[in-house]
């Protein structure tokens, strides 16, 4: 029993072990996933609040009295937006760009453009090639949602922007962690396949006799494992 349960911690908790590297890496990207939404919802919500601010102080001059008389109909969007739940709408709109940033970056990964365009550059650079287009995706895909149905699509941009730009780079990052690219299935699969068509090609007294010798066999390691 003593040798099975060592058996057992030297196959499957182990530090280099395939499996538990990339449980690490899972856990370790949902920590740091919630720790920066929960970030970017509270630096939404301080900046709704301050926008909040600073369009009731505008109304009480005389220049924002002249606005309002002459485009009234323009602001419908901000006071639906103003008036609203903005706790809820702060939290809204960061899972919103975090679950839409990490399908676009995992579709990337997948199929190599992460590895040739985001893999190099300053923030800035990936700032103006990622996360600008990010935040017009985004935005446009959530502009007439049920709910926070917009009048101009500028309004939407306007409340996305901050949020993509702060979780996209994050989204990167883990799918670069945990999504394997395309040839790097197409490799397993064909380890996989040759590692099967060894096993049946062999005779009986040839096959492992325990799950060590199992597991110790040359294989394709995963491409995302640390």
């Amino acid at each position: 029993m003593r040798d099975k349960f060592i058996n057992f911690q030297r196959t499957y908790l182990t530090r280099q072990n395939k499996y538990y590297n990339y449980g690490a890496n899972l856990f370790e990207s949902i920590l740091e996933s919630a720790v920066f939404i929960f970030v970017a919802a509270t630096l939404n919500f301080i900046l709704l609040n301050f926008v909040n601010m600073c369009w009731h102080t505008y109304r009480s001059t005389y220049i924002g009295k002249v606005f309002l008389d002459q485009f009234g109909n323009n602001h419908d969007d901000f006071l639906k937006i103003l008036k609203g739940d903005l706790i809820g709408l702060s939290v809204e709109l960061s899972l919103a760009a975090f679950i839409f940033c990490l399908i676009l970056s995992c579709i990337f990964q997948f199929f190599y453009l992460a590895r040739f365009f985001h893999g190099a550059g300053s923030f800035l650079y990936k700032l103006i090639y990622w996360g600008m287009p990010f935040t017009v995706i985004v935005s446009y895909y959530y502009y007439s949602r049920p709910g926070y149905e917009f009048e101009y699509y500028r309004t939407a941009y306007m409340l996305y922007s901050f949020s993509t730009i702060c979780v996209f780079n994050l989204c990167f990052k883990i799918s670069n962690k945990l999504i394997p690219e395309l040839g790097a299935l197409i490799g397993i699969a064909s380890g996989a396949v040759k590692a099967l068509a060894r096993r049946a090609n062999s005779k009986p007294e040839d096959q492992p006799r325990d799950e060590t010798d199992i597991e110790s066999e040359d294989g394709p390691e995963l491409p995302f494992s640390a």
